[in-house]
């Protein structure tokens, strides 16, 4: 290891948030997400399999173990144990031999397969979302890169030891300013939008395709759809949103509502009638503390509208922007942060997870600029990654799917590209499902560029 690692502290407990999304862990649905890298070059496979070790080492939550400690679950980082890595030529299918679900008290959270070909490498990554989130994920890959092009001699820095007692404050709303005073009152506001939300405006699923019933489909792992905005492309959409003083997330939301609402609306009239429900998660790390080890720091914040608002496209695109100003997201995902936590202490997670089919009809999470989410590695003239003679191409992700809500989005941008990744729930969507209902997004997304 460039940096030597201090030595792992007593476990730790799992945060509220943590046990919200452990408790909504199912072996159907489970609580993990794929992010997939494609590398161009030639690859060292020793110095490269040894910098995804030193990787995991310098994340403790992905190598981590759950463990029962004084009555309530915590991570040990005594039982860390190496993730898999499963490296094979190109073509040789991705697959979870004992299933898609990972069991963190006896396994990390973290798996990986490498296909490997003469044009450069494919890195696919699961994650469980409870010890790593998007942005989490983000920073795996930036310090895979960053010990591989150290290892492989690039002038570049290593990254830095863990700091396990700022991990243990992971989970503190104290630390998310200026909310710190206010934890009672957005717990209480948080509940109220829980009930508002999930009792009075239940929403409708995405409609599932007579010809993807009767159980799993045979899509292949991960299952990941996507579609690439040149830089061109990508910056007619960011003038089209500043011309309209809307921001790039009002954006990206109003368009998939109305994408939601041409796949629905040929196939059920009754869904004209229900509401629609996209979550999104909000980063909290910029809150708090942008430079922390991998972990699940984002909270939620939903956005609701009835198809009949999602006509006009220009007045949806404002109402949107108004309701999700950087302002108020964080105070809606600020009170969701301390719900869970009053939500825990009640024992009302469980009835709350179990309370409906459909949570939300999709998730949409927006990374930004991801050369922005990956420091360390030489960024070239063309705005990609370097790192050891092996070029970052591109890389995909979702956000997990549950069940009831079958579409989960990733939107970067990279290179001056712009891409978004779609997986479906494969128990309802084939493959053929999935691209249709990406292309019904981008249409509505190349009608602003």
């Amino acid at each position: 290891m460039p940096h030597a690692v201090s030595p792992p502290p007593a476990p730790l407990p799992l945060t509220p948030l943590e046990s919200y999304l452990l408790a909504d862990d199912r072996a159907d649905y489970p609580m993990t997400f794929w992010t997939q890298a494609f590398l161009s070059g030639a690859v060292d496979k020793p110095v490269m399999m040894q910098a995804f070790y030193d990787a995991v080492e310098l994340h403790p939550l992905l190598g981590a173990l759950t463990v029962r400690e004084g009555g309530r679950l915590a991570w040990s980082f005594n039982e860390r144990r190496r993730p898999p890595l499963h490296w094979e030529r190109a073509g040789v299918p991705v697959r979870c031999e004992a299933g898609e679900r990972i069991d963190l008290s006896r396994e990390p959270g973290v798996r990986a397969w490498v296909r490997e070909s003469p044009e450069g490498i494919e890195s696919t990554l699961q994650f469980h979302h409870c010890c790593c989130d998007g942005m989490g994920a983000m920073q795996f890959l930036s310090d895979n890169l960053l010990l591989y092009a150290h290892r492989r001699g690039d002038p570049v820095a290593p990254p830095r030891a863990p700091d396990y007692e700022r991990l243990a404050r992971r989970g503190d709303l104290s630390a998310v300013r200026p909310y710190a005073r206010q934890r009672l009152r957005l717990a209480v506001r948080g509940v109220g939008r829980i009930v508002r939300h999930f009792v009075w405006q239940r929403p409708a699923p995405l409609y599932t395709p007579q010809a993807a019933g009767g159980g799993l489909r045979t899509t292949a792992l991960p299952g990941i759809v996507w579609h690439t905005f040149d830089a061109a492309g990508h910056r007619r959409l960011r003038h089209e949103a500043r011309r309209r003083h809307v921001s790039m997330n009002a954006l990206l939301l109003g368009c998939l509502f109305r994408a939601m609402c041409a796949w629905n609306a040929p196939h059920d009239p009754r869904l004209e009638r229900r509401w629609l429900r996209i979550l999104m998660p909000a980063e909290m790390r910029s809150l708090a503390e942008a430079d922390l080890s991998a972990c699940n720091a984002v909270s939620y914040f939903f956005v609701n509208r009835q198809p009949g608002a999602c006509a006009d496209a220009e007045r949806l695109l404002q109402g949107i922007h108004e309701e999700t100003t950087a302002d108020q997201r964080r105070q809606v995902a600020a009170s969701f942060f301390a719900s869970t936590r009053l939500m825990t202490r009640l024992g009302a997670i469980g009835p709350f997870l179990h309370s409906g089919p459909c949570l939300a009809t999709a998730v949409l999470t927006y990374l930004g600029d991801l050369t922005s989410r990956l420091p360390g590695p030489v960024i070239r003239g063309d705005g990609r990654l370097e790192a050891g003679g092996l070029v970052l191409q591109r890389a995909i992700g979702t956000p997990p799917l549950r069940k009831g809500t079958r579409a989960a989005f990733g939107v970067y941008a990279y290179a001056g590209e712009l891409t978004v990744s779609l997986r479906t729930d494969p128990h309802c969507f084939a493959p053929e499902d999935s691209a249709r209902l990406l292309a019904l997004y981008v249409k509505q997304l190349e009608g602003f560029a």
